[in-house]
């Protein structure tokens, strides 16, 4: 659905008439971005083991930043924005056909009782992996992921996962504030606009990679604190440079180094 609702809208965008129009269409892009996104980082993720879980969350960052990059190079030469909307949505009609044989959540399957699906889905994805699933241990884990639904209601009874939950809450909202802050004043870096763009698709490959080291390296918790610590810093400590201090020079670089860490942070913030 957000892939559809992501189509739909990128194209009614270059082709909207009036203003309000291409304001609504990008809002409702925006919506199914934020579900497609979350949903492909638990599929990339769901079907791997606990070890490797961090490569593919790390993984699907990396092919966006790519994404990015390669976007920039795109809208530079076609200068467009309209033909530039039909374009990109031209890669997320492609998605809506092959979304169709990418196996569903077996969870998913389970939290609406649909316990043979899931079984068969297992045991399908055992025997791509040359591996056999013991009936026993396949019913264990029907059992415990049965025993484990509980849905909003939980999660608003429980004082320990609310807090969780509110806090996970708040981390996002601030980590998005300040990367897209950093995004969104892209044109005021004194560097051509496409070439930033592109460079900050490219400075965010090394923050990726040495993302999924640091979560084998130290875990989830700790990375994403350190990380957390340090971009709030690195903000703050920019309050002590006097307003009337030129750093147009290292303007572009500064934003590169804060972008790279709050890169880490997505990381992480996906894993946790």
């Amino acid at each position: 659905i957000p892939v559809v609702v992501m189509v739909v809208f990128t194209v009614a965008t270059g082709l909207s008439p009036i203003f309000y129009l291409y304001l609504v269409s990008q809002f409702m892009v925006g919506i199914g971005y934020g579900g497609y996104r979350l949903n492909g980082v638990i599929l990339a993720t769901e079907w791997i083991g606990p070890t490797k879980r961090s490569l593919g969350a790390c993984l699907t960052q990396l092919f966006a930043a790519v994404g990015q990059s390669v976007l920039a190079g795109v809208i530079y030469f076609i200068r467009d924005w309209r033909q530039a909307q039909l374009i990109t949505a031209a890669p997320l009609a492609v998605i809506t056909i092959y979304i169709w044989f990418i196996p569903e959540s077996a969870r998913w399957l389970l939290s609406r009782g649909r316990t043979e699906e899931a079984k068969q889905l297992i045991t399908k994805v055992a025997n791509f992996n040359k591996q056999a699933v013991p009936r026993s241990l396949l019913q264990k884990i029907v059992m415990k992921e049965t025993e484990e639904k509980g849905g909003v209601k939980l999660l608003i009874r429980s004082s320990v996962l609310r807090k969780y939950f509110l806090t996970i809450i708040f981390a996002w909202f601030s980590l998005n504030v300040t990367y897209y802050c950093l995004s969104l004043n892209v044109g005021n870096f004194g560097l051509d606009v496409f070439l930033t763009q592109a460079l900050f698709g490219l400075s965010e490959l090394p923050a990726h990679l040495l993302c999924i080291w640091l979560l084998e390296a130290v875990g989830r918790k700790v990375s994403l604190i350190s990380t957390l610590l340090m971009g709030g810093f690195s903000c703050i400590s920019i309050l002590a440079v006097p307003q009337d201090f030129s750093l147009t020079g290292q303007d572009p670089y500064a934003a590169f180094m804060f972008r790279s860490c709050f890169q880490h942070l997505f990381g992480r913030q996906l894993l946790v």
